[in-house]
């Protein structure tokens, strides 16, 4: 844990090639092996006992440091998970809110048959389109399909707006629950390759 800076303590420059890139991971494991040598020889010790003593204190530090790590890591790793376990909870409460409203909109909606009739054509739309809106701006993909796009137009031109809304929306949130469960970058790439002719990277 303390390989190059006790490198610096006991004069073993070499511990320093730690920062050269591909060779600097295997230093800790030199050092190991050979620092203590490679520490006798470099300074002037008052004697064995000495050397030992101060080698004795480099080591509790370097344990000391090691578990302040390991506990870091672990309270990381605690706030990281509770985070998303709450994105999780907000977008599935999220969800439920939006179909709590699409159904109360829906009651309004079905009294008017070109509203069932747009429903029956556009609903599924309109929900790919919230999602896949969503994943172009979460992902930052550089192009949407202008013909997906177009259809959705058309779907918001046929059907109550107040309606085609909420269905965008519980598409998007869809979505966010997915990233939550997955990961952002891992759901991502899977859209792109489940979807290769809706979005260009």
């Amino acid at each position: 844990m303390l390989s190059w800076i006790w490198g610096l303590g006991n004069r073993v420059w070499i511990s320093l090639l730690t920062f050269v890139p591909f060779i600097g991971w295997v230093m800790p494991f030199v050092l190991g092996f050979k620092g203590r040598e490679w520490a006798w020889k470099a300074k002037n010790w008052e004697s064995v006992e000495h050397f030992n003593r101060v080698q004795r204190k480099w080591s509790i530090a370097g344990l000391i440091l090691l578990l302040v790590s390991i506990v870091l890591v672990i309270v990381i790793m605690a706030v990281s998970f509770s985070s998303v376990e709450e994105a999780m909870k907000e977008a599935e409460h999220e969800i439920a809110a939006l179909q709590g409203d699409e159904e109360d909109t829906n009651l309004a909606a079905l009294a008017n048959p070109e509203t069932v009739e747009a429903w029956a054509e556009c609903g599924e739309m309109l929900q790919g389109h919230g999602y896949f809106s969503r994943a172009q701006f979460q992902c930052q993909f550089s192009e949407y399909s202008e013909s997906i796009k177009n259809e959705a137009g058309a779907c918001f031109a046929k059907m109550d707006k107040t309606l085609a809304q909420t269905l965008v929306e519980t598409g998007m949130a869809t979505f966010d629950v997915e990233a939550a469960q997955q990961g952002l970058d891992a759901l991502c790439q899977s859209v792109l390759q489940e979807y290769p002719q809706v979005f260009r990277n």
